[in-house]
């Protein structure tokens, strides 16, 4: 049966390799880039940059990038969240410095009216809503509830109902350590290099080149994201040192 996969794809490790993995699969790809008031602001230059990767291996089953400014509907409770992220208040109450609220719950709803849009309009019957979830180590204080497997069952459960095609969350890692992922970046020849894992990068330098300027974003090596990205990965061939690892992006 052809099968479409519509997957959140944030230009991070995880989300790379889910798409990687659903192209070696056969299955069609619609890859979706939120943009919902995050402080990763390198994200989306990075999924480009892997997007165009494996384009290049997957030219028929990849398709473009849907890119979707769901910060706009939210109006001014992106900029509440954002005042209390910045200031604290949202890690005191949550003990999670960079979680967002019901992220993945949001993109997965947004996902599947996408995904609808898209089966019915090219006659696919099943749909997958990728989402590149994981078990977190030790490393993070607590884990968020939405990447949890019970999180892609229930939704899957929902999701089910859809009498007019068959739909469920496309989560082949839910279970398993970010090392599992990390096995299928070397397996799948993922561009782990373009990858960004970071939740708070730092800006390194700023220049000029043929009359534009740019600038080189640096992760910053402290946070969660950077931490778990180097010790899950530490016993691989993929394994970088996290303070090479940066970005050059257009300046705005």
């Amino acid at each position: 049966m052809r099968e479409l996969v519509i997957c959140s794809m944030s230009g991070g490790l995880d989300s790379s390799t889910l798409v990687a993995k659903a192209l070696t699969e056969g299955k069609e790809v619609v890859p979706v880039n939120f943009i919902y008031g995050q402080k990763n602001i390198v994200e989306t230059e990075a999924q480009k940059n892997v997007w165009c990767n494996l384009k290049e291996r997957f030219p028929d089953t990849l398709q473009e990038t849907i890119v979707l400014d769901v910060q706009s509907f939210l109006g001014r409770a992106v900029e509440t969240f954002q005042k209390n992220r910045d200031n604290g208040v949202a890690n005191d109450t949550t003990g999670m410095e960079f979680y967002f609220p019901s992220r993945n719950l949001l993109f997965m709803a947004v996902s599947a009216v996408v995904g609808e849009i898209i089966a019915n309009d090219k006659s696919i019957k099943k749909i997958g809503l990728g989402l590149g979830i994981h078990k977190h180590s030790d490393i993070y204080a607590k884990d968020y509830w939405d990447i949890s497997p019970e999180f892609a069952d229930k939704l899957t459960e929902l999701l089910s109902l859809n009498d007019n095609v068959e739909c469920y969350v496309y989560a082949p890692y839910k279970s398993g350590f970010k090392s599992e992922i990390i096995k299928d970046v070397e397996k799948l020849k993922v561009p782990y290099e373009l990858t960004w894992t970071c939740y708070d990068p730092k800006l390194h330098n700023t220049f000029e080149k043929k009359g534009k300027l740019f600038e080189t974003y640096v992760a910053c090596g402290k946070c969660e994201a950077c931490l778990e990205r180097q010790t899950q990965a530490k016993d691989s061939s993929v394994y970088d040192t996290i303070n090479s690892y940066s970005i050059t992006i257009p300046k705005e």
